[in-house]
């Protein structure tokens, strides 16, 4: 028997809550193992060309170290702008949001459209102050993002014991 999901609870988006969601996302994204592996990378090759760049008085060495550099802070601020496109495409400013849980299902409703997915669709559940962040199964480590506002605290609940079933 399928529950039925309560009366949503709309949530108009701001600007601030914009802002708290992409910094929610940016910061998700950017602490996968591959993109801690590529900046500690970066720093690590930064570091050997800036010292033999000193070293050796070499300006090459030292275009390399700040080349090194500069792509790091690229993809720190890459991550930044993909996230923040993402969150003002899906929840403008103005417009108003809703989400519930049913006995299987996130419902979802943005400016785009109503989303129904499952929560085999999820692998991973993470909270902040201002975000809901859901890991993807499908995507290959893609990240779905709710404002936690439109959601009640035993619907959290509810949504995080359907993902953790859908692991088993």
């Amino acid at each position: 028997m399928e529950s039925v999901a309560p009366a949503p609870r709309p949530l108009t988006i701001t600007r601030d809550l914009q802002r708290a969601m992409t910094k929610d996302l940016a910061r998700r994204l950017g602490r996968r193992w591959y993109t801690i592996a590529v900046l500690v990378a970066m720093v690590v090759i930064a570091s050997i060309a800036l010292a033999l760049g000193v070293i050796t008085r070499d300006a090459v060495s030292l275009g390399f170290a700040v080349a090194a550099a500069v792509l790091g802070f690229g993809l720190v601020f890459m991550y930044r702008l993909l996230a923040r496109r993402a969150v003002a495409w899906g929840y403008p400013e103005g417009a108003v949001a809703t989400a519930s849980v049913t006995a299987d299902a996130l419902l979802s409703s943005t400016a785009v459209g109503t989303t129904e997915m499952k929560f085999l669709a999820f692998t991973d559940i993470r909270l902040t102050e201002h975000s809901v962040l859901l890991s993807l199964r499908a995507t290959g480590g893609g990240v779905a993002v709710l404002p936690r506002g439109a959601l009640r605290e035993e619907e959290i609940g509810q949504l995080r014991d359907g993902i953790v079933r859908s692991r088993r």
